[in-house]
């Protein structure tokens, strides 16, 4: 938006928005929360959690897949290499699972206890693509 209306406003919030999400989102090995609960009034972090994966400390797949997409588009419309370095190590969390099969279709959840005999997530695979 702010390419076309020249208002940096957007701009401001998108940048705010990714560096609190590298900050809070994020394990120290590069997987990611489904779910962190801020509190709306001082904005510091209540719970981390999910929502959609196997468990809160588990990776739900097309989470870590938009993580990375998300800031290999932060880099290229901002050019700041922070972005890059953080869609290259949540990928390389992927890319390094035990669990990320051959084929490149991840199970629905990295940590799903029931792995190679569950669901596989196509859409974290394109998303990944």
């Amino acid at each position: 938006m702010t390419k076309i209306s020249g208002d940096s406003t957007f701009y401001r919030i998108a940048v705010s928005h990714a560096n609190q999400t590298m900050k809070n989102h994020y394990r120290p090995n590069y997987s990611t929360w489904h779910v962190v609960d801020y509190d709306p009034v001082d904005g510091t972090v209540r719970h981390k959690n999910t929502h959609q994966g196997y468990s809160d400390e588990s990776t739900w797949s097309r989470g870590q897949s938009w993580g990375i997409y998300g800031f290999v588009m932060c880099y290229r419309e901002t050019n700041d290499p922070k972005y890059l370095h953080q869609a290259e190590k949540a990928l390389e969390f992927v890319a390094n699972h035990p669990h990320y099969p051959e084929d490149g279709v991840p199970y629905w959840d990295y940590d799903a206890p029931d792995i190679p005999n569950t669901c596989r997530d196509a859409s974290a695979a394109a998303i990944l693509a």
